[in-house]
């Protein structure tokens, strides 16, 4: 199952092809409103976050997504950036893969979808965790590493 914009099924088909795949097993879902996001992350098997390694990747961005994937209680298997070793911690609570290799994310998928008791675990731990992940923790940790202080509200 692969969700975004439906003009993009065909690279998905070209690849399932390439695969061997039958295009029947494969379902596009467009768009769905916000509302849905976290009904659809619940059902998968596995999420992925498969960045390439760049400056911004790696060291300036905030993945919301996977702050998602956690809350909706399903395995993670993510790129290996220090912006997503911040939150996810290999064999712990999620499953990291080099960068931009499409082997090493398919040994990773691998291993996470045919190990369901290690699935559950990475899932149950990161869903745990994501509780702490709040806007207001996130301002606060920003202010102390700036050196400056504020009050802030108690989440």
């Amino acid at each position: 199952c692969v969700g975004g914009p439906l003009e993009r099924a065909s690279i998905y088909y070209a690849a399932a092809d390439r695969a061997g795949l039958p295009r029947d097993k494969l379902r596009l879902v467009d768009h769905v409103a916000p509302a849905e996001v976290p009904r659809w992350m619940r059902v998968c098997d596995v999420a992925t976050i498969p960045w390439p390694w760049n400056d911004f990747s790696a060291h300036a961005t905030s993945p919301l997504k996977l702050f998602e994937y956690m809350a909706a209680g399903v395995p993670i298997v993510a790129s290996d950036l220090p912006s997503l070793r911040e939150i996810i911690r290999h064999e712990e609570n999620g499953w990291l893969v080099r960068p931009g290799d499409s082997a090493a994310l398919a040994d990773g998928l691998r291993t996470v979808l045919e190990t369901p008791f290690l699935a559950r675990r990475l899932a149950d731990q990161a869903h745990r965790e994501v509780a702490s992940f709040t806007w207001a923790r996130r301002v606060r940790r920003i202010l102390d590493r700036i050196g400056r202080s504020g009050v802030l509200p108690h989440n």
